[in-house]
């Protein structure tokens, strides 16, 4: 059976709270014709503050129920707050981010820098879209 990576995202403007929920993929199960795991929703938070202390919460309940398993593939939209709790409740395991958010992490730097938009999209495409991209490379190289 494969690992499955815990997916949380939090929903901003619904109101003054948050919504957070807990995504991953059933790897005990497969669809019949794409043999592929369904997503299956997890806990689900809500809550009023944005803070790491609020994601603690949720990652400790998750640490419990999983029998204090404390090495996970987690994966976020990579906040400083969500980080900051990934690293406290599971510090050996592994973070990634989600390539949406780091896509526009990058291409908000790049409007700072005043890069062109030419330059915007050969640069991302560089990154991401090409088949030769550096998110697409097979090798750490």
């Amino acid at each position: 059976m494969q690992p499955s990576v815990l997916c949380n995202n939090t929903t901003f403007n619904l109101g003054c709270f948050f919504v957070t929920p807990i995504v991953f993929r059933n790897t005990a199960v497969q669809y019949r014709k794409t043999k592929k795991a369904p997503i299956f929703i997890g806990p689900t938070m809500i809550h009023y503050r944005d803070d790491a202390q609020s994601y603690q919460e949720l990652l400790d309940y998750v640490r419990r129920e999983l029998n204090n398993c404390s090495t996970l593939v987690i994966g976020s939209d990579g906040t400083k707050a969500i980080k900051k709790a990934v690293s406290s409740v599971f510090p050996d395991s592994t973070h990634l981010y989600s390539t949406r958010h780091v896509r526009q992490n990058i291409e908000r730097q790049l409007m700072k820098c005043r890069t062109t938009l030419d330059e915007r999209r050969g640069l991302l495409e560089l990154m991401f879209d090409s088949s030769e991209s550096l998110i697409q490379s097979k090798t750490k190289e």
